[in-house]
């Protein structure tokens, strides 16, 4: 049997009617001066967590090449395996910022 997925179908109709189309969504109540200490641009924390990063990446990973022929080095590796695919996030988010920012150009 050939599953219908349109809205204007019989299934759209089901799903209104079920309300799993068109939900109300909760929308919690915010202070507006709250909202606006929220979204003011922080440099510093970031920094620190691209430091604690960066940090435990070497520790990682120095530990892993340091104990590389025995079991105990394990642990260390599959830190450093997890922490290392963070660093394409990293670069592209450092690349995005840099990029989103205002060009100095003069003529």
């Amino acid at each position: 049997m050939k599953q219908d997925y349109s809205l204007l179908g019989q299934s759209g109709k089901q799903a209104v009617a079920s309300g799993l189309a068109n939900p109300h969504w909760f929308r919690p109540r915010v202070d507006p001066k709250e909202i606006r200490e929220l979204s003011i641009k922080q440099d510093l924390r970031p920094t620190i967590d691209a430091l604690i990063w960066l940090g435990l990446l070497v520790i990682s990973g120095s530990l892993a090449v340091y104990t590389f022929p025995s079991w105990w080095g394990l642990p260390f590796w599959l830190i450093y395996g997890v922490l290392l695919p963070n660093r394409v996030l990293f670069s592209v988010a450092l690349t995005v910022r840099v990029e989103s920012e205002p060009r100095q150009t003069s003529y």
